[in-house]
Parts: structure tokens; C-alpha cells; sequence
């Protein structure tokens, strides 16, 4: 028996549906017609029956649907014992972000401190990040949102308020606190990796109206290029606009406290529940917490003041 048989057998399996497993497979028909006739040949035993136009596995076939399928089970777990046993014996960390820009930033400075560690960066989705985890291509994730799984581990590292980023030709720009409700005609510019646009149109709705998305961005300098040439006001992790502001010396922004209670932005570092944190990981944890702790420096040395 060949891999591809056994692969083709699953797939024709699970949809029932010959034209349907081939398109998954990205093979003809006939082909995978052949490679399952093949197959029942040369175990002697027929495993589907045919029915109004779908094939359905017989008694036979259910059977050895089991055994395939745990045999292609231990595979992959022989497989993800492999890359661990690489990863730990490499110093290989592969990492995912659901924060824009956020492992670019980081990575320069703990590749300076740990030169014998190599890094797989990938920018991510939640879930994408979550899905990562589970198949194992992700030793850990940093992330913005607690991660809520039952074979996911989620540690929380530090939390941030939201203020709102604002140029300083904007009449906001004359006060220290502004509600959500004074907002109504402003023009959003809404960072997808910080603060989604569905929290914010909730956050506005309890305050009577939507607010006017005029930018939706994935771009840290983007997001700043923009409220910088006044073109719309945005709601920001408090840390990213002092770090905005101390990178940009002649900037035109100024921050302003959100007089409702916003939950807070948050990171945190994900990885899965069953591995075993090798050296390289526990270094890159230990350095995130550092540099957290850097921010609320920096936070501090700017006037600033949070819980």
C-alpha cells in the first residue's frame, strides 16, 4: 500500500463523493478512481458501496478507516516529536503574531542578546495563531487577546489602557479627557491588530451612534502617517503612543484619556498545553517581560500614569 492511496482512501471517505475528494486532492477523477480500485484489490475486500451517487463505506471499509486513521494519527505525532526534538536541538523558535509589527520590533534586540537562536516569524490571526499551536508549527504566540482553549496554555504579561491619538490641530487636542459620546463626527482610523472594528462600533452603538471608519490599517506607520497628517483620530494601546511619540520628536499627536471604562489591551504569550518550554523559549518569554517592563519606563518618563 502506497501513502497516496491510503490518503486518497480518507479523503474519499470523509466526502463521500468522488468528484469532491478529487478536487481536494488536486487530482482527475479517474485517477482516484483507480488508486481506490487499486487499493481494494490488493487487500481483496471491496470498501465502499455505491448509492444514488454517492459512495459510502461498507462494513469493511469503516474498519479499515479506523486503522488508517490512527496509523496516520501516530505519523503526525512521530512528526511533531521530530521538529520538537529539532527545534529544542537547533535553538528554533517559531514564533506568531496577531500584534502588527510587533515581532519586527522585538526580534533585532533578542537576536543582539541571543545569537545561537533562530527564529520562524510569522504574522498571524487569532486563529491562525491558535491552529499553529495545535499542529505544533507554532512553539509560542504572542498575542493581544486571551486565548481561551483547553489544549492551549495562556499567560498574561502585561496590560495597557486605550487612549485616544489625536492631532494637536484637533480642538480634543485642548483636553485631557474626552467621552466616546463627543466622538460622533469624528473620523476613525481603526488599527485591526489592536482595537478590531467590531469592538469599536459596539463601544459607539451604547453611545448612540456608529462611528465613521474612514481607514481600516494593519500598518503601525500607517496608522501614525495618518493622524499625523490629521486625517482621522484613533484609539491606541497607551504604550504604543508614547513609543509613537518618542520615534517621531517633531510629531503633531497628542494622547487623551477615554472617559469610559474600555477593557484594556492586553499581551500575552500562548503555546501549547503539553510542550515542554525549551531553553530558547523560556529566553524569548523572559525577554518580552523585560522589554514590557522597559515600555512602563518609558510610560512613566513621559508623564504618564496607568494601572
Amino acid at each position: 500500500m502506497e501513502f497516496n492511496q491510503l490518503r486518497n482512501f480518507m479523503a474519499v471517505a470523509r466526502t463521500g463523493n468522488i468528484s469532491k475528494a478529487a478536487q481536494e486532492l488536486y487530482v482527475t477523477q479517474p485517477s482516484l478512481s483507480k488508486s481506490i480500485a487499486r487499493l481494494e484489490e490488493e487487500l481483496r475486500v471491496p470498501l465502499f458501496r455505491h448509492r444514488k451517487g454517492r459512495i459510502e463505506l461498507n462494513e469493511y471499509g469503516s474498519v479499515f478507516l479506523s486503522s488508517v486513521t490512527i496509523a496516520f494519527s501516530q505519523l503526525d505525532s512521530g512528526a511533531q516529536t521530530i521538529q520538537r526534538m529539532y527545534e529544542m536541538d537547533q535553538h528554533i523558535l517559531s514564533l506568531g503574531s496577531n500584534i502588527s509589527a510587533y515581532l519586527p520590533t522585538v526580534l533585532p534586540g533578542f537576536f543582539g542578546r541571543h545569537p545561537e537562536i533562530g527564529i520562524r516569524q510569522r504574522d498571524v490571526t487569532t486563529q491562525q495563531m491558535i491552529d499553529g499551536l495545535l499542529d505544533r508549527t507554532l512553539t509560542l504566540g504572542v498575542s493581544s487577546e486571551t486565548i481561551d482553549h483547553e489544549m492551549i496554555r495562556f499567560r498574561l504579561l502585561g496590560h495597557k489602557e486605550y487612549m485616544l491619538a489625536v492631532h494637536t490641530d484637533n480642538p480634543i487636542a485642548a483636553s485631557d479627557h474626552v467621552s466616546v459620546s463627543s466622538l460622533e463626527h469624528e473620523t476613525f482610523i481603526v488599527d485591526a491588530s489592536r482595537l478590531r472594528l467590531k469592538p469599536l462600533q459596539k463601544l459607539c452603538q451604547e453611545h448612540g451612534f456608529l462611528p465613521n471608519v474612514g481607514f481600516e490599517v494593519e500598518s503601525t506607520d500607517l496608522l501614525y502617517s495618518l493622524v499625523e497628517n490629521n486625517r482621522g483620530i484613533a484609539i491606541v494601546p497607551l504604550g504604543l503612543g508614547c513609543d509613537l511619540m518618542r520615534a517621531h520628536p517633531g510629531h503633531h499627536l497628542r494622547l487623551v484619556h477615554i472617559d469610559e471604562d474600555l477593557p484594556h489591551i492586553i499581551i500575552g504569550i500562548a503555546s501549547h498545553r503539553n510542550y515542554e518550554y525549551s531553553e530558547a523559549a523560556s529566553h524569548f518569554e523572559e525577554y518580552v517581560v523585560e522589554q514590557l517592563a522597559l515600555e512602563d519606563e518609558m510610560i512613566r518618563s513621559m508623564g504618564y500614569t496607568f494601572d
